[in-house]
């Protein structure tokens, strides 16, 4: 399986998918099968990522996006006129809970228009999902990299940068937890609307509080998607003449606590799969003593230094199991953006 691209590995995850589905709905033994090829799959690619995924970010955002931060440069050149777009950002979601989501859209009779894209390494919300919706490289957003308070202000300074003027772009987030009411939806309430992104952020917090691990957060997916919440949600874009779009900043793996590691204030920021250093000297000496994988900062601030933990574990108690994000697998880098139509 010498995998060398990009799209090999898209072809690939949408395959994987498939079976972690079926494998779902079966028993422990083939549980267990599985997870085993999911182990040596991402063995190789954590290898293509450290090789290879610095050259994406020098290919174009068409006639597909690769990239999270490629989807509104997309989307500005697809627009046609006076055309309303929305986006929707299942904030969280792998391509595993994809495949249980198109399956209920595709049974609502929506045509799915798919393709998988990467997220931003590390594979956290402030870093991908602020991509998305900057249409940049975290570079170009240093100052607020730590945080997902400066979005509204991006998606409206992008679209503006785009011809689209701020009082016609509208965005919104923490959608999905309540009943759908469709006075709630700001993209059908402001008339003056044309450019609308929406972050729903559901299946994060199914993620974060999955007791029993995975099998929690199908189970409440189901519930969530039985509720009727996003079929309603996209039915009313649409009646409302909006082009529909579909996509998730990271996805998310099972992992397992290699131990807690104290560093107190020497470490920026500490993930379940990722620790993040300003200092670089410190960076080097915590990658010397801690079990993980030095990142190349490709595509972030100078100041930003990332330690991977390697697969299946997480920085976090001995032994302890979570579903959690960050770190470079394929379940949490490869996510789908789609095209919903009638």
């Amino acid at each position: 399986m010498a995998k060398s691209s990009y799209k090999d590995w898209v072809d690939l995850i949408g395959k994987l998918a498939e079976y972690r589905k079926a494998v779902l709905k079966s028993n422990d033994k083939n549980f267990t099968i599985f997870n085993r090829l999911l182990f040596e799959v991402n063995a190789r690619f954590e290898d293509w990522m450290i090789k290879k995924y610095s050259a994406l970010t020098s290919l174009a955002p068409y006639p597909k996006p690769k990239l999270v931060h490629h989807i509104p440069q997309y989307l500005s050149k697809v627009k046609q006129g006076n055309e309303r777009i929305a986006l929707l950002v299942l904030d969280g979601m792998s391509y595993f809970q994809w495949h249980f989501i198109a399956e209920n859209l595709k049974s609502n009779d929506f045509i799915l228009n798919e393709t998988g894209i990467f997220a931003w390494v590390p594979t956290l919300t402030s870093v991908s999902r602020q991509a998305i919706f900057s249409g940049k490289m975290p570079l170009a957003f240093s100052q607020t990299i730590e945080t997902t308070n400066a979005e509204e202000r991006l998606w409206k300074k992008f679209w503006e940068e785009h011809g689209v003027l701020k009082q016609y772009v509208t965005y919104q987030k923490g959608l999905g937890s309540e009943t759908y009411e469709k006075s709630n939806i700001k993209g059908l309430n402001r008339n003056s609307t044309r450019i609308y992104g929406a972050v729903v952020d559901i299946i994060d917090q199914f993620t974060h509080n999955a007791v029993l691990g995975e099998k929690s957060i199908y189970s409440n997916l189901k519930i969530w998607l039985d509720s009727g919440y996003l079929v309603q949600l996209i039915t009313d874009l649409l009646n409302h003449q909006y082009n529909v779009y579909i996509t998730s900043d990271h996805g998310n793996t099972n992992a397992e606590g290699i131990g807690r590691v104290n560093e107190g204030v020497l470490v920026d920021q500490k993930g379940e799969r990722v620790r993040i250093y300003s200092e670089e000297t410190l960076y080097k000496h915590s990658a010397e003593q801690i079990p993980s994988l030095k990142w190349s900062n490709i595509g972030l601030p100078s100041n930003y230094h990332v330690l991977l933990s390697p697969y299946g574990k997480a920085f976090v108690t001995k032994g302890k199991k979570i579903v959690t994000h960050g770190g470079i697998s394929i379940e949490e880098v490869i996510v789908p953006f789609v095209k919903v139509e009638r």
